[in-house]
């Protein structure tokens, strides 16, 4: 399967606050404090990069996909972070293939510290997904009452 990828519009992160998986729009709520229609439009905006997902050219989106500054630790870490409908386990290896594109050859350069992020535990599939593009867990959290993993991955030699 040969995913389609374009930089997403504010408009496609609007069309995913219906859609998404229950555990992506828990996990996104839950870990901001925030209406999931909110968390989105905030990712778009200070993403660096913002990409919709689609398995093919004319089928529907399954994820928004991106990176962010952040700017709450040392300059040259990012925050990857992936939202997605159910739709998204059809296309889940070529997903995970293109995975480390993205965080290697694409994103490398921008973050040479590397990338970290937080996951709700009870998000199962964000965690597989995380382990298996080679994040390795650090700590974890409580956020908003919820256990929530912190995991980073070093840049890898492309």
């Amino acid at each position: 399967m040969i995913l389609h990828m374009t930089p997403a519009s504010r408009g496609d992160a609007l069309w995913f606050v219906p859609r998404l998986r229950p555990e992506d729009q828990r996990e996104a709520e839950t870990g901001s404090g925030r209406s999931v229609a909110f968390v989105l439009q905030r990712a778009h905006a200070l993403s660096r990069e913002c990409y919709t997902i689609r398995l093919g050219v004319e089928e529907e989106p399954v994820a928004l996909f991106g990176v962010m500054d952040d700017f709450s630790q040392a300059p040259g870490w990012g925050v990857p972070w992936l939202l997605a409908t159910s739709g998204v386990t059809r296309g889940s290896r070529a997903i995970i293939r293109s995975t480390d594109y993205w965080f290697d050859q694409r994103w490398a350069p921008l973050y040479p510290k590397g990338l970290h992020t937080a996951v709700d535990v009870r998000n199962t599939l964000h965690v597989r997904w995380l382990h298996l593009a080679g994040f390795v867990p650090n700590r974890s959290t409580i956020l908003n009452g919820h256990e929530f993993l912190h995991l980073h991955r070093s840049p890898r030699s492309v």
